[in-house]
C-alpha cells in the first residue's frame, strides 16, 4: 500500500489505482483510444493504464490521513480515514497504487461529499456508453453522481488537468491523472504501493 510517512501533511495528493478486475479492464480499453494524445512521452502499456482516482488529504482536528473518492455505488463521493480504506482495498483485487502532490480544494471536497447524490443504478455500461456518445462522464439527468475522475477536476484549484488537456471536468478519466503526474513529476516523483 501506499507509505503514507512519505507523504507531506501540508499538501494534498491525488492517487490512482491500476486495477485488474472487469471493470478495470473495460476502463483501460476506452482508455486505449486516447492515450496517443494524452501521453507525450512514456505511455504506458494498456494493462497499466489508470482506473480509479482517489484523493489524500490531512485532518488536522483528527491527525489522520483521509480518502476521498467517488464510485459506481448509491453513495457516490465517500470519504475514510486510511485505515478504514485499507481494509477496503485488502478485499478489492490486485492492483498498483500511485500517489503524487496535487493542489485540490477541501472545502470543494467536503461539499461533493456531502451533497452529492450519487447512482441510483450506475453501471460501467453507461460509461461506456457515454463514451462512445461522447459525452465524457455520466452527467445525464438520471445520473446526477460523478465518476471519480471529473469529482477530483471538480476540486482541482486551478483546473490543471482540464487546462493541460483542453476537456471539461465531465471529460476527464483517470488517465488524464496519471499522465499528468508522470509528465510533471516523473515516474520518479511517484509514491507508489501495491495491493
Amino acid at each position: 500500500m501506499i507509505d503514507i510517512t512519505k507523504l507531506d501533511p501540508t499538501k494534498t495528493y491525488v492517487g490512482y489505482e491500476v486495477g485488474t478486475n472487469k471493470v478495470a479492464k473495460k476502463i483501460q480499453a476506452i482508455c486505449k483510444r486516447d492515450a496517443q494524445k494524452i501521453f507525450s512521452h512514456n505511455k504506458p502499456k494498456e494493462n497499466e493504464f489508470a482506473t480509479h482516482v482517489f484523493s489524500f488529504v490531512w485532518n488536522t482536528d483528527s491527525n489522520k490521513w483521509f480518502i476521498y473518492e467517488s464510485h459506481f455505488v448509491y453513495d457516490g463521493v465517500r470519504k475514510y480515514d486510511y485505515d478504514a480504506w485499507l481494509q477496503m482495498q485488502k478485499r478489492d483485487s490486485a492492483k498498483q497504487y500511485f500517489v503524487f502532490p496535487f493542489e485540490l480544494s477541501i472545502p470543494v471536497l467536503d461539499f461533493y461529499e456531502k451533497y452529492n447524490l450519487g447512482y441510483g443504478c450506475g453501471h460501467i455500461e453507461d460509461l461506456s456508453i457515454g463514451e462512445i456518445c461522447q459525452k465524457g462522464g455520466l452527467s445525464w439527468p438520471n445520473y446526477p453522481g460523478v465518476t471519480s475522475s471529473e469529482y477530483l477536476a471538480l476540486c482541482d484549484v486551478d483546473y490543471k488537468v482540464c487546462n493541460k488537456f483542453q476537456i471539461l471536468p465531465q471529460e476527464v478519466k483517470p488517465v488524464h491523472y496519471q499522465a499528468y503526474g508522470v509528465e510533471v513529476l516523473g515516474k520518479e516523483g511517484l509514491i507508489c504501493g501495491n495491493n
